[in-house]
Order: structure tokens, then C-alpha cells, then sequence
């Protein structure tokens, strides 16, 4: 509240509060659908997105130095399977 009232303009302000669920979305346009779990590994986050509603789950990786977006071939029927993928991912399987 203190830094709202020294801001001479207080009508021109946006706030957003960005979590580490909506922090893909809002950097990565390209980016569909629902994200349950996010993580980062060294420049890139990764993502269990259901891609629109009823379809398999599926790892989705953000690059932070290309801002592309790329899906993982597997996909998942459910939540358990996708965890245990997600758990798993390293720096290998990135790439």
C-alpha cells in the first residue's frame, strides 16, 4: 500500500500477480491450455499442460532464451503416470 501512494499516477497502474502456475503462460504466448505443475531446469520451464480439456496430459518445455514452447511426444492418460514422468525429467531428456 505504501508504494501505491507514492506513485504520482495511481490510475495508470496494472497489477499482476504472476504464480508459478501462470508464470508460462504470461512469458509464453504459444502456450495452451491448463498447466496443474510447473519446475525449472537451468533456462527452461517445465509444464504438465492438459492441452484442452478431456485430452491426455502432456510435458510441455519453455525455452527462456527462444521463448518457443515444445510438447513432448508421450502423451498421458492420467495424473499419475504424467507425475511420475515429470519427477523423472532431467536435463537429458530436454534436449
Amino acid at each position: 500500500m505504501d508504494i501505491v501512494q507514492t506513485l504520482e499516477n495511481q490510475e495508470a497502474i496494472d497489477i499482476v500477480e504472476i504464480t508459478p502456475l501462470s508464470y508460462p503462460k504470461y512469458f509464453f504466448n504459444s502456450l495452451k491450455g491448463t498447466i496443474y505443475t510447473t519446475r525449472q531446469i537451468e533456462d527452461k520451464i517445465i509444464c504438465v499442460v492438459e492441452p484442452f480439456m478431456g485430452s491426455s496430459f502432456r510435458i510441455a518445455i519453455c525455452d527462456h532464451k527462444t521463448r518457443k514452447v515444445r510438447l513432448t511426444k508421450t502423451s498421458y492418460k492420467n495424473i499419475p503416470r504424467v507425475e511420475n514422468a515429470f519427477a523423472n525429467l532431467n536435463e537429458i531428456n530436454l534436449f
